[in-house]
C-alpha cells in the first residue's frame, strides 16, 4: 500500500517507444526460451543449446524465464519508467552474469544452433542496448 499523498508522489514518467521495444524484445526472448525447455525438459539435446543432463534443470531455467515475462507484461502495462527501470537494469546484471559461464564452458555449447544464435544475441545486446535506451528514456 502507497502511503504517500498524491502530491508528495513522484510525477509518473511514460516508457519510451525504444524501451517498450526492448522490453517486448526481452519479453518475446523469455517466452520462446521458456517454452523450449519447461514443455520440453527430456528434449534439450534437440532445441537447447547445450544438452542438460537432468531434466530438473531444464524445468527449473524455462520457468524462470517465464517468471521473467510476467514482470515485463506488468512493466508495459504500467507504462511507468520508475517502475520499468528495474527492469533494464535487471536485464543488464543477468546478461553480464551469464555470458562468463557460458564463455568459460564453450565447449559443451552447439555453435550455430538457432537456440545458441537466439541467447548470444539475447545476452549480447543487452549490454549495448541497455545504457543507449536508459539515456534516450532519462
Amino acid at each position: 500500500m502507497n502511503h504517500l499523498t498524491p502530491s508528495a508522489r513522484p510525477a509518473r514518467i511514460p516508457l519510451t517507444l525504444e524501451t517498450k521495444l526492448l522490453m517486448l524484445l526481452a519479453l518475446g526472448g523469455v517466452i520462446l526460451l521458456g517454452a523450449l525447455l519447461y514443455p520440453f525438459p527430456t528434449e534439450t539435446r534437440l532445441l537447447w543449446m547445450w544438452e542438460m543432463a537432468d531434466p530438473r534443470s531444464a524445468i527449473l531455467l524455462g520457468s524462470l524465464y517465464f517468471a521473467a515475462s510476467v514482470y515485463y507484461i506488468g512493466a508495459l502495462r504500467v507504462n511507468d519508467w520508475t517502475e520499468g527501470q528495474a527492469g533494464l537494469l535487471g536485464i543488464f546484471i543477468v546478461a553480464s552474469f551469464l555470458l562468463a559461464p557460458v564463455a568459460l564452458h564453450w565447449e559443451v555449447v552447439r555453435p550455430y544452433h538457432p537456440t545458441t544464435l537466439l541467447w548470444l544475441f539475447g545476452y549480447y545486446a543487452p549490454l549495448f542496448l541497455v545504457p543507449i535506451f536508459w539515456r534516450l528514456q532519462t
